[in-house]
């Protein structure tokens, strides 16, 4: 589950992350702040099967957090500079407990789909476990963070320049590192989706005020269909990415066919 903010029609996105997939549109308006929305999303109940909630770093807010908490379920919530404050805190307990003690690092290096082309990501993972009933931070309002999370990614483009990023993270539960891993590049898929929305068919550049949602709708529908296409014809054609894909989608007179009928 991923949020968006488009310029004129906010909406509230569920995707399924394996296929990259958006199968539910939530409307906000172009008034209505996302974050009581979110809380309100966070009052249903999507299944009985354990699951983890991620989202972008602007409903990292006490509320939220202690609200999934009451229910029993977990978190994976990114700490960015819209709480500034919570950011030098988990930063600080982690860099101050990494210098006492060795961490497990998990190391990863992989093939990244982007506009531009692909591009190589090593990611390394570390992460920072209570282990008695002392806080990792001393914010009672978070008093139920069990782990503090940060991923470095080292990105190197086709030209040889490499830059690096770094990001915290926190979570209410304690677990290896490999699977806060896959948790972030499982919400990365969600966000990827939003960055072809974008860049593909130039969302973010749209004027249009009339009905909006209905054309997000729209724009959903092709990049599925574009979607689908890709996750069938990839394997055997390895070089291409999403723009690829879309490029040759674009020159398929079957495809534009089916798409429209």
């Amino acid at each position: 589950m991923t949020t968006k903010d488009p310029p004129l029609s906010q909406t509230l996105d569920y995707n399924v992350t394996e296929s990259k997939i958006i199968i539910a549109h939530r409307e906000l308006g172009a008034k209505k702040s996302e974050i009581p929305e979110f809380k309100e999303v966070l009052e249903m109940e999507f299944s009985d099967v354990p699951f983890l909630y991620t989202f972008d770093a602007l409903n990292t807010q006490v509320e939220s957090l202690n609200g999934i908490e009451s229910k029993g379920k977990r978190y994976l919530a990114k700490v960015k500079g819209n709480q500034k404050t919570l950011l030098k805190q988990v930063s600080e307990a982690f860099e101050e407990e990494y210098a006492k003690e060795v961490h497990t690092i998990v190391e990863e290096k992989d093939k990244r789909e982007s506009i531009e082309g692909n591009k190589w990501v090593k990611r390394e993972t570390y992460v920072l476990s209570v282990k008695s009933d002392k806080l990792l931070i001393s914010n009672s309002s978070f008093s139920h963070i069990k782990s503090i999370i940060k991923q470095v990614k080292h990105i190197n483009d086709m030209k040889g320049k490499t830059k690096v990023k770094e990001q915290y993270l926190i979570a209410n539960f304690i677990e290896s590192p490999s699977y806060f891993k896959e948790g972030i590049k499982d919400h990365w898929c969600c966000e990827t989706y939003h960055y072809y929305k974008d860049r593909l068919t130039k969302e973010d550049d749209c004027k249009i005020s009339v009905n909006p949602f209905g054309l997000a709708i729209l724009r959903s529908f092709v990049i599925n269909c574009i979607q689908l296409h890709l996750n069938k014809h990839k394997p055997k054609n390895k070089s291409l990415n999403m723009s690829g894909i879309f490029k040759s989608c674009g020159n398929n007179p079957h495809f534009l066919g089916r798409l429209v009928t």
